[in-house]
């Protein structure tokens, strides 16, 4: 019994704060090596929200750290096939990483960049 209620409370924290989590739609343009893409994703506070482009091992996961409209900032994390290689890397619009760069241990093959290029709160 004890076990199920702390289950269910620490799922109710997780409902709780995902609500009152801040959810941003952006506007942004990924660039792996001399491909581009643009496209609208949802960002929140609360959750990493993945970008990437088919056939691509290369991508972002961008979580929202501040709100201040017309300053927002995110945490843009590089992935590899979906898995982070660092964490807490805050930026403001844009971020990239040269091709040749290295970050630990991974060397990157393809200059990597996002930019934001509009940020609309929704939540």
């Amino acid at each position: 019994m004890l076990r199920k209620l702390s289950l269910l409370l620490s799922l109710s924290t997780f409902i709780l704060s995902y609500a009152n989590a801040t959810v941003v739609e952006a506007e942004v343009a990924l660039r792996i090596g001399d491909r581009t893409e643009k496209s609208v994703v949802q960002i929140s506070s609360e959750i990493l929200t993945s970008l990437s482009m088919k056939n691509e091992s290369l991508g972002f996961a961008l979580r929202l750290t501040d709100e201040t409209e017309g300053n927002e900032r995110f945490e843009t994390v590089p992935t590899c096939n979906g898995q982070p290689l660092i964490r807490n890397f805050h930026t403001g619009k844009k971020t990239t990483f040269r091709a040749k760069s290295s970050i630990n241990g991974h060397k990157f093959e393809k200059d990597l960049s996002v930019e934001f290029i509009s940020i609309k709160k929704i939540s």
